[in-house]
């Protein structure tokens, strides 16, 4: 049991790394299609009302990558049809940038019920009777706080609206031990800031917020997350939140200078720098004609992670990438 456990940290820290370079990947590929360049602004088209495939084509047309959240069930939205999607048409990303999209599951669907604190054998009688089926596989984790065998947490969430072929995901306790216990990261997207709080300090994890700057997003609302629902996450580790703050929130985040001296050559140069926070949303901080041995340092501040880009005359020639509690990771173009 303790070998499976090892397998089971390994493939999910793989996993982690892993998803960095395949969205890379998918953001060159998406951008390269259309023929744009991968650091490139684009305004994401609106697909909702469309059906998935049709939405998939309009974003592939506009240089984005298409992904599908979790199905909802709507009595009024045809199922496989685009009821919502994010980020919101009109907003301003990146080339290749994933866009969410929420399919409607129609009316063929169910209410997840809730298993939590159930044994194993008790969990899977409860969801069979429900006509759902559990994952044949589970996560199991080892905790002080429950007996060997009961449900710690379940993806889908209880009381969650789902298509009857999704399969429950279970996370197993297999009794005491010093490791720190695990979770199921739950939805936020929806709640108010306050809310999430609440929802998250229950749980025993804490929450940072990165500031969305859209100027037609709701106050106080969160509008994306990460890790994304559903994600295993340590008890006490932190969940980011994106959400546009009524309030001043400019001193929150971690202070970075973004620095970059202008090779000596011929003539002034365009520099231009950009930033790229942990849910894709990019901006255009500092842009300037400068001279050969030039330096500009320009403060940013982040949470969690920031991908930072320099591009002379349009064409990047440097990125970094800077994750809190981590030496900066460069790359030269």
């Amino acid at each position: 049991m303790r070998w499976s456990v090892a397998v089971v940290i390994f493939l999910a820290v793989m996993a982690v790394a892993g998803y960095y370079v395949f969205n890379e990947a998918v953001a060159v590929d998406a951008a390269n299609r259309i023929g744009v360049p991968v650091g490139k602004d684009l305004v994401v088209p609106d697909v909702q009302g469309f059906h998935k495939d049709t939405a998939r084509l309009e974003l592939e047309k506009s240089g984005l990558s298409y992904s599908e959240s979790i199905a909802m069930n709507s009595a009024k939205i045809q199922r496989d049809y685009v009821m919502l999607q994010r980020p919101e048409p009109g907003s301003v990303v990146r080339a290749g940038r994933r866009v969410y999209v929420t399919l409607s599951l129609g009316q063929d669907s169910i209410a997840v019920p809730d298993v939590r604190g159930k044994t194993e054998a008790e969990a899977r009688s409860i969801i069979d009777k429900t006509e759902l089926s559990a994952n044949p596989t589970v996560s199991r984790y080892t905790t002080t706080a429950s007996a060997p065998g009961t449900v710690l947490s379940q993806y889908p969430m209880p009381g969650q609206v789902v298509s009857r072929s999704v399969q429950i995901s279970l996370l197993v306790s297999e009794g005491q031990s010093n490791e720190v216990p695990r979770l199921l990261v739950p939805n936020l997207v929806g709640l108010t800031i306050e809310e999430a709080e609440d929802k998250l300090e229950s749980l025993g994890l804490s929450v940072t917020k990165a500031m969305d700057t859209n100027p037609e997003a709701e106050f106080d609302v969160v509008l994306r997350q990460f890790p994304e629902e559903g994600k295993e996450i340590a008890k006490g580790g932190t969940v980011t939140v994106n959400v546009r703050m009524k309030e001043d929130t400019s001193s929150a985040g971690v202070p970075v200078d973004v620095a970059y001296t202008l090779p000596q050559g011929f003539g002034e140069r365009e520099v231009t720098i950009k930033i790229m926070d942990v849910f894709g949303n990019a901006r255009t901080v500092f842009q300037q004609r400068m001279k050969p041995g030039y330096r500009v340092t320009q403060p940013c501040k982040y949470t969690n992670t920031m991908t930072a880009e320099i591009l002379l005359d349009g064409q990047l020639t440097r990125r970094i990438i800077f994750e809190e509690g981590k030496e900066p990771r460069v790359t030269e173009f």
